[in-house]
């Protein structure tokens, strides 16, 4: 087969239809799909060099991970010294790690003496629009019986797990 063709992706598969028939269509048809997929990544990838160069980038934009196998293997997960709790209630003294509003009213996260999960953080700095992270995180979990609370932050996500077991949850998520 000769170069093949820029521009017209309908162009090109005809061309390769022309050359191998239909099982050469289909590989031409993923070979397609493939340098789509890059092509949208170098685009969108440029054009968040091109906010931040211009000042008009938002915090997570240009540094955030999305790609998986990269997130994956660059975890850095930190285990918090302090015990936490999961309560009813609002932020009173401001010193909640986090407060979700629910329809049933607000739940707080926060330190706690006597809480019984604890905090691992991520160091890697996630994109929200990471695809798989939590699900490979919660498998990785799951598989040794260990309950996980996700809480994905504008940068870095952190994981709950209960206090007995937080140290073989580290290993886990350490493991490539």
């Amino acid at each position: 087969m000769g170069r093949p063709w820029r521009g017209d992706p309908r162009r090109r598969r005809r061309q390769c239809i022309d050359e191998g028939g239909a099982f050469r269509q289909q590989l031409c048809v993923q070979s397609d799909r493939r340098a789509g997929d890059r092509n949208h990544a170098q685009r969108r990838d440029a054009a968040d060099r091109r906010r931040l160069r211009q000042g008009r980038a938002g915090p997570e934009v240009g540094l955030a991970e999305r790609d998986l196998g990269r997130l994956l293997a660059t975890l850095d997960p930190y285990l918090s010294d302090e015990r936490f709790e999961f309560a009813e209630g609002e932020d009173v003294d401001g010193s909640a790690f986090a407060v979700i509003r629910e329809a049933e009213g607000p739940g707080v996260i926060r330190a706690a003496p006597d809480g019984r999960w604890a905090r691992i953080s991520l160091g890697v700095h996630s994109s929200l629009e990471a695809v798989g992270l939590t699900a490979e995180l919660s498998r990785r979990l799951a598989e040794a019986g260990i309950s996980v609370n996700i809480v994905a932050g504008l940068r870095h996500d952190h994981l709950f797990v209960p206090w007995d077991r937080r140290n073989e949850a580290v290993a886990l998520l350490r493991r490539n």
